[in-house]
């Protein structure tokens, strides 16, 4: 959250570039984000998840060299706009701190530490072909059902994976979201994440 917050700009439509102020609720976000492997993110439209998912995977590309990271939303519109505003903040990063990049392109972005971040639209063949170390899936109630089930079962089992969207009722999102909110075992014991491995953060 340091990096985010010290160091990352984004566009406000009337106020042009501003720094990123984290709310308490996207601190929490991020905060679930860093320390489980799986996580599922219910927010309201405009509070800034897109934004700070954007920051977290430019930041996690830039230090933890070799790593693959896919972005994917309902179309491929939406994962280049992810993309977009992660060139965005890389740009306006200092220079000592910037990463340099090799390859820079509407889907591809390649740092010379070996990570690459790629948009992908999040259909049947998402993520097929890659063994990517950091998965974000964003808006995933509104990937049809058909396709959620196909993306899910391409998964690797040691995939950090990021789940947001705003939620709608009888989604697949909804129902791993359910899932992710029922933390305790057959006997009753407190676990900290659901019965899907999922970390569960509901904010507005």
């Amino acid at each position: 959250m340091y990096f985010i917050r010290t160091y990352c700009y984004t566009q406000h439509p009337v106020r042009g570039t501003i720094p990123i102020a984290l709310t308490p609720q996207q601190e929490e976000m991020l905060y679930t984000i860093d320390n489980f492997h799986k996580s599922v993110i219910s927010m309201d439209r405009q509070t800034g998840k897109t934004t700070c998912t954007s920051a977290y995977m430019l930041w996690y590309a830039m230090f933890h060299p070799y790593n693959v990271i896919l972005t994917g939303s309902c179309t491929l519109g939406m994962s280049k706009d992810s993309l977009r505003r992660i060139y965005f903040m890389h740009d306006a990063l200092p220079d000592f701190l910037k990463t340099p990049l090799k390859v820079r392109n509407k889907t591809t972005m390649r740092f010379d530490n070996g990570s690459q971040i790629i948009a992908q639209a999040a259909g049947p063949d998402f993520s097929r072909g890659f063994c990517a170390n950091l998965i974000n899936l964003d808006e995933f109630a509104y990937i049809p059902a058909a396709k959620t089930q196909q993306i899910m079962s391409n998964l690797f089992i040691g995939t950090k994976i990021i789940i947001s969207s705003t939620n709608k009722n009888l989604s697949d999102f909804d129902s791993i979201l359910q899932q992710a909110s029922s933390c305790h075992t057959l006997h009753g014991d407190i676990t900290e994440t659901g019965t899907n491995g999922f970390k569960a953060y509901c904010g507005s």
